[in-house]
């Protein structure tokens, strides 16, 4: 499931492009930014409900549990909003000929145990790793070397003295503002955990 480097093999085969077509008449260009930084492009008729494209986006990402997730756009007055799957996309984007989508978590599950899908897991994962990264869920040194332990595990497996020499945590980023001290942290933590 996980591939090289802790990344999930997920599908791409269908991952649709339009950037290179000329936009049709009554045609709003969508850009979808992903979790896993993959973007995708595709064009929607403006009149359009929400729906079509949320659809679009689980479909390429082969999302199972799809209740959790939404796309997240800025609206005309600079405030982001959750596209409306009800509402037609001219409606909610003002017309505008172009517009940039992220897809998100909408809802953390209260017990990460009902969550069926290894995918929905992972997606999980990464929008956490990236709150975290960008500040917008603050946590504390321990809570950090913890988690980033995790997150390094993910990438590079179990920790392993021949292949991790000393400051091989200083490579990736975790948190903003990432320290020496932190580093030595999440290595020491990250020597404990195997699976």
């Amino acid at each position: 499931m996980f591939g090289k480097r802790g990344t999930y093999d997920i599908n791409t085969d269908r991952q649709q492009s339009s950037s290179d077509k000329p936009l049709a008449r009554g045609h709003v260009r969508c850009t979808f930014h992903l979790l896993d930084d993959r973007i995708l492009m595709h064009d929607f008729p403006k009149r359009s409900p929400g729906a079509a494209l949320i659809e679009f986006v689980n479909q390429v990402v082969d999302l199972q549990e799809t209740d959790y997730f939404g796309l997240l756009f800025t609206d005309s007055a600079d405030k982001q909003q959750w596209l409306d799957p009800l509402k037609n996309v001219r409606r909610q984007t003002k017309c505008k000929k172009e517009m940039t989508f992220h897809f998100r978590v909408k809802f953390y599950v209260a017990d990460p145990s009902n969550i069926q899908e290894e995918l929905t897991r992972f997606f999980f994962f990464l929008q956490v790793k990236q709150d975290i990264l960008k500040s917008r869920l603050p946590v504390n040194f321990s809570t950090a070397a913890i988690l980033s332990a995790y997150a390094l595990q993910a990438e590079v497996g179990d920790h392993e003295t021949t292949a991790h020499s000393p400051g091989y945590a200083s490579e990736y980023r975790f948190v903003p503002n990432q320290t020496e001290e932190l580093e030595e942290q999440i290595e020491m933590h990250h020597k404990t955990l195997v699976g």
